[in-house]
């Protein structure tokens, strides 16, 4: 076999096998989609700089993925450190659309979490990211669909006059690349399309 023609042959399988495990973290990420939407996606790219190009943006995509995945594990199991390492340090957190407060400042947003939450048994999950990045590549806009089950402590029970909550919404986040090469959440709205109490016994 000519050298040309092994090149070339490489160079088929190193796409095939691209394509495949772009097509896997759909699946992954998108568990939703039928398989034959992800079998039947059309190919990412058709030369090598667009393949390069492709291959950083969706590593980034994938790096994003990950810090909102941190966001809700270490909420939910009180790991303020790690949850702290998701945002920046000028973090806006704005909850007003559900029914909540604007704060600027990371610490200070912690800490109101902290005193809301810390009690509580809290469940967190997110899914179907619509991520959409700037034109230099180091920041983008997501919106996530997200759900929370908040069951309050004892102490907070009297305070907000339920035993916790049920809600399904939007996060709506602007991610920034650090120059640590992390991605983190910048500026963060939280809004609720259903919100349901769980009421106090009778």
């Amino acid at each position: 076999m000519r050298r040309n023609e092994k090149v070339q042959k490489f160079r088929r399988i190193e796409t095939i096998a691209y394509e495949f495990h772009f097509r896997r973290a759909i699946w992954l990420v998108h568990p939703g989609i039928s398989i034959a939407a992800v079998l039947f996606t059309q190919r990412v790219t058709t030369s090598p700089k667009e393949k390069k190009t492709m291959s950083s943006n969706f590593a980034d995509w994938v790096a994003i993925c990950e810090t909102k995945a941190r966001y809700c594990r270490c909420l939910d199991t009180k790991d303020w450190v790690g949850y702290a390492d998701v945002f920046t340090e000028d973090l806006i957190l704005d909850t007003g659309p559900a029914g909540g407060y604007k704060i600027e400042g990371r610490d200070k947003a912690i800490r109101m979490i902290r005193f809301s939450v810390e009690t509580a048994t809290t469940a967190h999950q997110v899914h179907n990211p619509e991520i959409s990045f700037a034109a230099d590549g180091q920041s983008a806009n997501v919106i996530w669909a997200m759900s929370d089950r908040v069951i309050w402590g004892p102490e907070r029970v009297t305070a907000m006059g339920d035993l916790g909550h049920t809600g399904y919404g939007h996060y709506r986040e602007h991610y920034v690349k650090c120059p640590d090469g992390k991605w983190r959440i910048k500026r963060q709205e939280l809004s609720y399309l259903t919100f349901d109490k769980v009421p106090l016994p009778s």
